[in-house]
């Protein structure tokens, strides 16, 4: 190949992303079209079912979104790739359910009083998270941050699989809606769990234990022990709120709880 023949060929080269550019920027505004045209088509065949599917869509793409803004996040932050962020989803979603069924709320609640509570399971499923988070991060990430790569990663697996069995036991449960005692002692179990753990806290920082089994020993038998005062305020206070064999009693969080503890102290 001559001289005059390679420098014949450079224009048609140079030109080739510019009309590779062009290409791509023509079929994707015939793609869009079309796409456009064809759901026109199907909002004027049925509205209702386009704008029903339209709806789950959008919930569906805000979950997805929301889930990946949270890997970008961890991993931007602490380089870890979280395998545990979607079960924190599930148990927050879990959460919200259990809620809502507690409050007895329905399509026939006052718009008032439904916009209400549904803001306050909000935040109090935000606030749930937000301390799952933190407690996983706290327990199984934090003192891994200069480890090898690959224990970390061993660790969100293995936070993973417990948070799927929390998931499992927790599916597990039968309750009614409008349980009002189970809800009043849910609250009674959640403050007594809280300082109890703040107390053992207190407790093991005060206490200058080396061995690192004992240490361990003075972290799960108080918890095991906690965990069941607060378990039984939570049946008490439940029945005698609503009294015991009626139909609203049937919530068992008192038996899910005791399987957790068992499952995991």
């Amino acid at each position: 190949m001559t001289a005059d023949s390679r420098a014949e060929q450079k224009p048609v080269l140079a030109a080739l992303p510019r009309i590779t550019g062009q290409l791509n920027r023509i079929f994707t505004i015939l793609l869009l079209g079309g796409l456009a045209v064809w759901l026109l088509i199907n909002f004027v065949k049925a509205p209702d079912q386009f704008l029903s599917v339209t709806l789950v869509g959008i919930t569906q793409g805000a979950i997805y979104a929301l889930v990946a803004l949270g890997y970008t996040l961890v991993y931007g932050i602490i380089e870890l790739i979280n395998f545990a962020h979607g079960d924190t989803f599930m148990l927050g979603s879990f959460a919200s359910l259990t809620l809502i069924g507690l409050t007895g709320i329905n399509k026939n609640t006052p718009i008032g009083q439904r916009a209400l509570t549904l803001l306050g399971i909000l935040v109090v499923v935000m606030c749930f998270t937000a301390f799952l988070n933190y407690s996983i991060e706290k327990i199984a990430y934090r003192r891994l941050r200069n480890a090898p790569r690959l224990a970390p990663l061993i660790s969100a697996i293995g936070v993973s699989f417990i948070l799927q069995n929390v998931g499992l036991l927790w599916g597990k449960l039968a309750w009614h809606y409008g349980d009002y005692g189970a809800l009043v002692g849910l609250v009674v179990f959640i403050v007594i769990m809280a300082v109890g753990l703040w107390g053992i806290a207190v407790l093991n920082e005060r206490t200058n234990v080396p061995n690192g089994a004992a240490r361990a020993t003075l972290w799960i038998v108080p918890i095991c022990l906690l965990a069941a005062i607060a378990v039984g305020a939570l049946n008490f206070t439940r029945n005698s709120i609503i009294p015991p064999g009626s139909p609203a009693a049937a919530f068992e969080l008192g038996d899910f709880l005791c399987d957790l503890c068992f499952e995991f102290c």
